[in-house]
């Protein structure tokens, strides 16, 4: 009997165990946006956010940037600018896959940047105000929430 409470016990130690393990390395989303209104300029720039983490660290950042026009050629502009843009990026530091969209009146691009593939020295050398939001090459949800704000969207904590 006394045998039967002792391996009872040990189960059920191994359980909660691996529940306390399985909620500690649960990804969590935290959503940012922003709109920027530039109708003075024939256009509208809205931005979503979609930030992964685990533990406190980014892995994985969902963009969609939406400029909206009547204007052709700003379409076009955006277009280009934005495909050249993540070309770079991902050709210089990695970890990027986009896709521009133009259709109708609007470019919608879809990025993905993986912090797990991102070389991040070089990233933060290249762009050296990204250093204050970086430590030990680890971007925190902390500091990504600041960087989202600092640039002027609003974030669901």
């Amino acid at each position: 009997m006394k045998k039967k409470i002792i391996i009872l016990l040990i189960l059920l130690i191994i359980i909660v165990v691996t529940i306390v393990l399985i909620l500690l390395n649960k990804t969590k989303i935290i959503t940012c946006s922003s709109f920027t209104d530039m109708s003075a300029n024939g256009y509208n720039y809205e931005t979503y956010y979609t930030i992964h983490y685990k533990k406190d660290i980014v892995f994985k950042v969902e963009i969609e940037e939406i400029i909206k026009s009547e204007n052709s050629d700003i379409l076009k502009m955006f277009e280009k600018q934005f495909t050249e843009q993540y070309e770079y990026n991902n050709k210089v530091y990695g970890g990027y896959e986009y896709n521009v969209l133009n259709s109708g009146n609007r470019v919608r691009t879809e990025i993905l940047i993986d912090y797990t593939k991102l070389d991040i020295d070089k990233f933060v050398k290249n762009n050296s105000v990204m250093d204050e939001y970086f430590n030990n090459n680890k971007l925190t949800i902390d500091n990504a929430i600041r960087y989202y704000e600092d640039s002027g969207a609003t974030c669901d904590k």
